[in-house]
């Protein structure tokens, strides 16, 4: 087993590599061997067009195995030009995506340590698992690639947080919006995202934020994907159907703008009813890991010692 950086000579071997984890996730995408060289070396092209390009340092880094590639990962390390300022920042690096073949397990968990090790060698004492720029905007690690997860977690001291996916490719059970009630959309392509809102009269009740793909990320573009990232009704007002005709009037809009696939995240009960309740179906769970990385060591070594 060897680690290496990234060599432009495996092209093709990570590409079958990250198309192979992609393609087990909603919206279940083939990617293209164009985007994906461009989402390499542009892995902030979805979250650059929502927060702003944020100034990073990428290192990339390859396992091979018997000079077969069986695991990759990308690393992004914060910059910045006010030492003031960095020096109060949380020292974290971003794992921006790791991909694994599931038969070499023990040497994923390798690697794994590899970057904690690499991570605490420029200055950070923590990996945050980020935004996948491969997938459709989702975060953390889809139990679907549980050789993944378990040797990412088997370093211990993992603080995690659970988002279930849903995801929709037919026709919504719709529900109408009752008198009196209605559904305004602030249109802000620049941004890549739809912004609507629910009115009651004059007072704004609820509202949904809905995000389109970059350029980049063709194949989404093309089966017209939407990603729903924020759904809210006011407490008074919940428990009447009325987030169910909101969703039911933003889906009507974005169909006519040419979005038919969508993809919804959550970690709260009334938004797990709410998509099985619109005809939503239940996906993969999402793991957003922190690793601290001084306390992975120590606990690595307790275990070496026993």
């Amino acid at each position: 087993m060897e680690i290496i950086a990234y060599q432009e000579a495996f092209h093709s071997s990570l590409f079958e590599l990250i198309r192979s984890h992609i393609r087990q996730v909603p919206p279940f995408i083939e990617l293209k061997y164009e985007e994906f060289l461009h989402m390499l070396h542009q892995p902030g092209h979805m979250t650059d067009q929502w927060y702003g390009v944020a100034e990073q340092d990428l290192k990339t880094f390859m396992v091979l195995k018997e000079g077969e590639l069986i695991a990759a990962a990308q690393l992004s390390f914060p910059l910045s030009s006010d030492e003031e300022q960095h020096n109060t920042l949380e020292h974290t690096a971003d794992l921006l995506w790791i991909v694994g073949d599931s038969k070499y397990l023990d040497e994923v968990k390798v690697f794994y340590k590899h970057l904690n090790q690499i991570v605490l060698e420029n200055g950070c004492q923590s990996i945050h698992i980020s935004r996948n720029p491969f997938g459709a905007g989702w975060a953390g690690i889809p139990d679907c690639w549980p050789h993944l997860l378990e040797a990412v977690q088997s370093v211990g001291s993992n603080e995690v947080e659970l988002w279930e996916c849903y995801w929709l490719d037919e026709p919504l059970n719709r529900r109408a919006l009752p008198i009196g009630y209605n559904v305004e959309l602030t249109n802000n392509l620049q941004e890549l995202q739809l912004h609507f809102e629910l009115f009651l009269d004059d007072d704004m009740i609820g509202e949904i934020d809905v995000w389109t793909p970059s350029t980049i990320a063709s194949s989404l573009t093309e089966i017209g994907y939407a990603a729903m990232e924020w759904i809210e009704v006011s407490e008074e007002h919940r428990g009447q159907g009325i987030g169910h005709a909101m969703v039911s009037c933003m889906y009507d809009r974005c169909i006519e703008l040419g979005l038919k696939r969508f993809i919804l995240w959550t970690d709260t009960p009334e938004m797990k009813r709410l998509a099985i309740k619109t005809g939503f179906r239940e996906g993969p769970v999402f793991h957003w890991i922190t690793t601290q990385i001084e306390e992975s060591i120590h606990l690595t070594a307790e275990v070496q010692n026993d």
